[in-house]
């Protein structure tokens, strides 16, 4: 395979994407308990054995001190499913906590929604979720709590109202990312140049993360497909045959969508290997990759043709 130098910046110097990329900024808050929950549980074993009814029902319905609380699990839930889709739907900016995706992605179009806007629809599901979990949680800690755990009760393990709160938050910010040269006054035009030609360097290994983030993303769930899509025989002969979901499909899929818009210097490698997967998914469903044998082993060939032109040295 390919070393990562093969798909290296065009240029020794950044390229400048502040007209075509927007940064988000996500903030978002989540209550959990199971560490509070390892104390008190260990408390009731001790004192009443592991066996014990009273045991049973703690680490068993009550997997912490909110119990089965399905409006805390549904915010869980929902706050896991935010920061998975921000990732994948976003590329890192450095260190930076700021992410950032192409200006056709965060705005979308007429057939599908942007990036922002499907951040903003989460946003609005979570304070939805919020506002239905907060007289829960004062009926779960001062009525249900007390009687599932007796004299282990403390009231100090839970947050007020007001501190739980505080704790549940989800906060979007939109970022213009600032251009590689930054007019100074009263600095000399040859000084200004200087400066400018120095932070695009700085920028190099910045961008040099986000290509090794793109190869990676692509790279990672072609493998998968070529391991799923391989029904080799056994020593009886028998087809040998790896499971795999839906999502073995449209993982790709989602890939292929950010690479297409998000490729910020145009790399040679990934433009090619998109075209080629658009190509190869053409008509191909899960279902079908199931049950045609001629299609499973025709997708196969095609995706670890692809995964050979792709670097997996030198990240």
């Amino acid at each position: 395979m390919n070393m990562m130098t093969t798909t290296a910046l065009n240029t020794s110097i950044a390229p400048d994407i502040s007209s075509s990329f927007l940064g988000i900024n996500l903030n978002i808050g989540d209550y959990r308990t199971k560490k509070l929950d390892s104390k008190v549980t260990k408390q009731i074993i001790d004192q009443y054995g592991l066996n014990s009814p009273k045991a049973k029902e703690v680490t068993g319905l009550y997997k912490d001190l909110m119990g089965h609380c399905e409006e805390l699990t549904t915010i869980h839930t929902h706050v896991s499913a935010v920061r998975r889709y921000y990732t994948n739907a976003t590329l890192p900016l450095g260190n930076e906590k700021t992410r950032i995706c192409s200006n056709p992605r965060y705005f979308g179009s007429n057939q599908t929604d942007g990036v922002w806007n499907t951040l903003e629809a989460m946003q609005s599901d979570f304070y939805k979720f919020k506002g239905i979990l907060m007289p829960m949680y004062e009926h779960m800690r001062d009525v249900e709590a007390p009687k599932v755990f007796g004299p282990m009760y403390n009231r100090a393990d839970y947050l007020s109202l007001e501190d739980m709160d505080k704790r549940l938050y989800f906060t979007l910010e939109t970022v213009r990312i600032p251009p590689m040269s930054h007019p100074m006054q009263g600095v000399e035009k040859e000084r200004q140049e200087a400066i400018d030609e120095l932070i695009a360097k700085q920028n190099v290994e910045v961008f040099k993360e986000m290509k090794r983030d793109m190869f990676m993303r692509l790279i990672t769930p072609l493998q998968n497909m070529s391991l799923r899509l391989d029904y080799s025989e056994n020593d009886k002969g028998e087809t040998v045959k790896n499971g795999f979901k839906d999502t073995l499909v449209t993982n790709v899929y989602s890939i292929l969508d950010l690479l297409k818009h998000d490729n910020f210097d145009d790399d040679p490698i990934l433009t090619d290997a998109v075209k080629k997967m658009e190509y190869a998914l053409q008509g191909v469903t899960p279902d079908g990759l199931r049950h045609d044998e001629v299609l499973r082993s025709n997708t196969k060939r095609q995706v670890d043709d692809v995964l050979s032109t792709l670097p997996t040295l030198g990240f």
